[in-house]
Formats: C-alpha cells, structure tokens, sequence
C-alpha cells in the first residue's frame, strides 16, 4: 500500500490546486521485512561524499541497527496503531519500556547494535553478506548520482572551494526478507552523537561523544579499511 500525509490532515489533492499547500512523500509500505529475533530493524548507515571532482563518495562499513521494541506481525487494522512493531524509529522506542539498552560495543541483544553485529549473525546463518554490500554500495551509487545536480549547485557557491569541502550523509536502509535493501530516506545532517557508555580500545571509556583518551578508535568508523568506494 501506499501512504501519505500532512500537517493538520490535510487533503492531497489540494496540493494541485494551491501552489503553497504542503508536500507529499508516498512511499510502498514493505509488508515482508528481513527479522531477527522477530523484530523489525532497520540499518543506518554514512556515506561520505567529497567535494572534489565527481563527487566520489564512499560508504562506512559501520553504522547503527534500529530494533522496534515489539514483535512484528504483518499489519492488519486492528494492529496498525502499534508503532513499536512497526517504527524503528529510536527516538520513538527509546522512550518504551521495553527499549533494551546494552554495555556490549557492539550493542548485544539491545534495541541499537552494531551494523558488523547484525552482518556477523546473518552470515551465521548463511546469508551471503558481501553479495548484501555489493546491492547496498550500488543503492548508494544510484542515489549519490541522483544527488550530483544538487551537489554540483551547491559546489558553485562563490565563496566556497568545493576541494576543500566534504559532507557526512545518514542512509536508512531495510532489508526485506530476501536480503534486497530498500532505501528509506537519506538525511543531510545525520547525529553523531553517542548516548552510550561503552568500553572501547582496551578498557577506555567513551561517552556522550567525547573521548576521555583520543586515539586511533575515536575514527574507526571511517579508516580506509573500513570504507567502500562506491561512487
């Protein structure tokens, strides 16, 4: 199915008709989503993308997997208004109680893991997980490049050298149960921030996106090994 929406329920069709009403966003909802442990999940992933010529970008082997906090069943009307089966939203799960929090690194069985972790269990279980980042890198790819008209406007400022000039990108992505991602939505701006103390580099603390030692695990996430050209 499809669904869309606006500030104060307002009519779609008035869209045609008054040039300043709202946008619309409609989207297919994907009814068969890849589980683990019976729970929705979705992976959020960076993509840095340079300035320079051509705009290569490239994508981080880590990020972050969103649980929902309640078990998935196929959407009926009586179940529709669950939104913690459904919304992997962690700003909306993190307030249930059943948002499961974890000191793991790598974030355990909680409500937010690593994306190695959940990569690491479904090649457990006999996933194809390069075949996985070889259809993620090209979702990338196709959208980077829908993207370059844009980034080409913004590269024309006069007062900026793109050369010198970079941007962080927030994929979301899901999986459906035959390992196909589908993009969600790509924020420009995504948080960094870490709401989590975990022990990390032998022993050291990090929290709340400051490390009380910098060392080389503060930019792990983005060292060479770790990303994938892709565009």
């Amino acid at each position: 199915g499809t669904r869309g929406g606006a500030p104060g329920g307002a009519d779609p069709r008035d869209a045609s008709r008054d040039p300043h009403a709202p946008g619309f966003v409609v989207q297919r909802y994907l009814d068969r989503p890849l589980l683990m442990g019976g729970l929705k999940f979705d992976l959020r992933l960076y993509v840095l993308v340079l300035g320079t010529e051509g705009f290569p970008a490239f994508l981080s082997k880590e990020g972050l997997a969103r649980f929902c906090t309640a078990p998935y069943a196929s959407p009926t009307r009586a179940n529709r208004d669950a939104e913690h089966s459904f919304i992997t939203n962690c700003a909306l799960n993190k307030k249930g109680e059943a948002f499961a929090r974890s000191n793991a690194v790598d974030g355990g069985d909680g409500s937010k893991r690593s994306v190695a972790s959940v990569m690491s269990e479904l090649a457990e279980e006999g996933a194809d997980v390069d075949a996985l980042w070889r259809r993620v890198e090209t979702l990338v790819a196709s959208t980077v490049a829908a993207m370059r008209h844009a980034l080409v406007d913004a590269a024309t400022h006069p007062r900026v050298d793109p050369e010198t000039c970079f941007q962080v990108f927030g994929f979301d992505v899901i999986l459906d149960e035959s390992l196909k991602p589908h993009l969600l939505e790509v924020n420009a701006g995504p948080s960094l921030a870490m709401d989590a103390v975990v022990p990390v580099d032998g022993g050291k603390e990090t929290e709340r996106g400051r490390n009380k030692e910098p060392g080389p695990g503060s930019i792990a996430a983005f060292q060479s090994k770790a990303l994938r050209f892709c565009a």
